[in-house]
């Protein structure tokens, strides 16, 4: 039933690994508390609807793994290869999306996206 990234501000700077599946997540604030070590967040099935509020989780500066499938946003995207090309033009240095390690083939889908 979680609806919001906050509620950790400041009590959890050593978290690496964050899975809210099945929540009730649409939107990120514009700044999303600090969580430095972030690397990992599984945030499938929730709510979010746009490119925009997605990328926000970007603010994690470590974040390599990042599984967001199963959302609205995934309407917006006529194929799952083009749903990771748009996140890796936002964040080259992703290794994994919903469980799919990206390749060099997915890095050049990306740039001929951009």
């Amino acid at each position: 039933m979680i609806a919001q990234l906050t509620g950790w501000e400041g009590t959890l700077p050593s978290l690496r690994r964050l899975h809210l599946r099945r929540n009730k997540i649409a939107n990120f604030d514009e700044e999303i508390a600090e969580l430095p070590e972030l690397e990992y967040l599984n945030l499938r099935h929730n709510a979010i609807e746009s490119m925009e509020q997605a990328v926000r989780v970007f603010q994690f500066p470590k974040l390599t793994d990042l599984n967001i499938i199963n959302n609205p946003i995934d309407a917006s995207c006529t194929s799952f290869n083009l749903l990771m090309a748009e996140f890796l033009t936002k964040r080259t240095t992703l290794v994994r999306f919903c469980k799919v390690y990206v390749t060099e083939r997915h890095q050049l889908e990306a740039v001929h996206l951009a």
